[in-house]
C-alpha cells in the first residue's frame, strides 16, 4: 500500500468515524394509539435519540462505569488509536518502527469491537421496531358499551450516526486487509 493510499484511507475512515460517534445512531419512541368507537388518537411520548458519546455520558451519569468504559474503549479509543498507528507506520523512517506499529495495530484490531457494536445496534433496531402490545376492553358509559383498543408501540429508527459508523467499520476492515497484505512502507 502506498503512503498516499494509506493517508487517504485514514482521512476517509476518520471522516466517517467522527460523525459516527457524535451523531445519533438510533432513536426510540413510544407511541400509544387509542381507538375507541367515538374517537381515535395517537400520543407519542419519550422519544430519545442516542449517539455513541451521548450513551457513554449517560452510562457514566447513571454509574454504569464498566459498560460506559467498554463502549468508550472499543468504539472510540481503539479506532482512533488504530488510525494513529497507521499514520505512525506510514511516516516512520525505520522499517523496524513501521513493522512494530503494524504489529501493534494488528494486535489491537482483534480487540476492536466496533463491528460487533454495529451488529448489536442492528439487532436492537430490528427487535424493537414496531414492537408493542395491544389491549382491548370495554367501557360502559351512560348505559352504552364502548369497545376500546389501546396499542403501545416502540418505534426505532436508525440515525445518521449509524450509517457513518457503519461506513467507518467497512472502510477500516477493508483497509486492514490491504494493510496486512502490503510490505512495510
Amino acid at each position: 500500500m502506498s503512503k498516499l493510499a494509506a493517508v487517504l484511507i485514514v482521512i476517509v475512515s476518520t471522516s466517517m468515524l467522527v460523525p459516527g460517534i457524535f451523531l445519533p445512531v438510533m432513536s426510540l419512541s413510544n407511541t400509544t394509539e387509542i381507538d375507541a368507537k367515538i374517537k381515535s388518537f395517537s400520543i407519542e411520548s419519550d422519544k430519545k435519540e442516542r449517539s455513541i458519546m451521548g450513551t457513554v455520558q449517560d452510562l457514566y451519569k447513571s454509574d454504569r462505569n464498566i459498560v460506559a468504559t467498554a463502549i468508550l474503549t472499543f468504539s472510540v479509543i481503539i479506532p482512533f488509536f488504530k488510525i494513529i498507528l497507521i499514520l505512525l507506520s506510514v511516516f516512520a523512517s525505520s522499517p523496524q518502527v513501521q513493522q512494530t506499529m503494524r504489529t501493534i495495530q494488528q494486535l489491537i484490531s482483534k480487540w476492536s469491537m466496533a463491528d460487533v457494536f454495529i451488529v448489536a445496534i442492528t439487532l436492537v433496531y430490528l427487535s424493537t421496531n414496531q414492537a408493542g402490545s395491544t389491549k382491548e376492553f370495554e367501557v360502559t358509559m351512560l348505559g352504552m358499551v364502548l369497545p376500546v383498543k389501546v396499542t403501545s408501540l416502540i418505534i426505532s429508527e436508525l440515525g445518521k450516526g449509524f450509517y457513518f459508523f457503519l461506513a467507518y467499520c467497512l472502510i477500516s476492515n477493508a483497509s486492514l486487509h490491504f494493510y496486512r497484505k502490503s510490505k512495510p512502507l
